[in-house]
């Protein structure tokens, strides 16, 4: 039989149709882009959560599954114990294995080993902050909850030891209080030139009060994602410039939990220069 990776819903809200592809069960996505010669170039997901069983799933509250989770060090954690949203170079590896290099949301340090021995893998009920709520479900590491949100990889090595706090994400559990039930994340890569200074790139994060997200909507376009693309948030953290070994070319998405999956909406990249 062929292994299905993911399955394709369509999600009608309001009249408005979301054909949303889940990921099944801890399955990861390379998907390859093409921005040759790139100066600015951003990165956008609008992505949510489903259950391990249920493509659309309500709140705990009204009947729906409870999605937190603990992935618990036995002592030390492979980087698939880890979530990544992000881009990577096209090999079909995961980050830290290898030479492959990674920009993105995460909850790994790694600090130049493998595997980590630093935290538990955490998804937690959540307000839109650090603090309990019901509202979003917020993903994390035990040992750093404030820091493991964020991260650039060469291989084995991290470029950004600890983030402000501020880049926390919020998956939406309620999306009547949430006003939506996709999540908008975004970042951006710069670099000098695209000849001798190709493969040195800063980064800047969106950054808020202990989030990193953009907004929570229930037309989760392409469209939308071009124009906050475009009119990319002026409040945000910057690391490096960093001179990596490789240039990120593909997308990159793996969500390690066992009672959830990772539901894309969107995701695109805007060559602004």
């Amino acid at each position: 039989m062929p292994v299905t990776y993911a399955t394709v819903i369509d999600k009608v809200v309001a009249g408005n149709h979301d054909h949303t592809v889940i990921h099944n069960l801890r399955n990861w996505l390379v998907q390859p882009f093409d921005a040759p010669d790139w100066l600015d170039l951003r990165v956008g997901f609008l992505l949510s959560l489903a259950g391990a069983t249920v493509d659309d799933p309500l709140p705990p509250a009204s009947g729906g599954p409870d999605l937190t989770e603990t992935i618990a060090i036995p002592p030390l954690i492979n980087p698939d114990g880890r979530y990544w949203i992000g881009v990577k170079d096209s090999s079909t590896v995961m980050p830290l294995n290898g030479g492959t290099v990674f920009i993105g949301f995460t909850n790994s340090d790694a600090e130049a080993r493998i595997p980590e021995a630093n935290g538990d893998s955490t998804l937690v009920s959540s307000d839109g902050g650090i603090g309990t709520g019901s509202t979003f479900w917020r993903p994390g590491c035990s040992q750093a909850p404030l820091y493991r949100t964020f991260n650039i990889f060469d291989g084995v090595v991290n470029r950004v030891v600890r983030p402000d706090d501020g880049l926390q994400q919020h998956f939406v559990q309620d999306s009547v209080a949430a006003g939506g039930y996709a999540t908008l994340l975004m970042f951006r890569l710069q670099r000098p030139d695209a000849s001798n200074n190709a493969k040195t790139i800063t980064v800047t994060v969106p950054t808020g009060t202990h989030s990193t997200d953009v907004l929570y909507t229930n037309t989760p376009t392409e469209l939308l994602l071009r124009a906050n693309m475009e009119a990319f948030p002026t409040t945000v953290q910057t690391f490096g410039p960093v001179t990596l070994s490789a240039v990120p070319t593909a997308f990159y998405l793996y969500w390690p939990f066992h009672n959830s999956r990772i539901r894309n909406h969107c995701m695109g990249i805007l060559k602004a220069r």
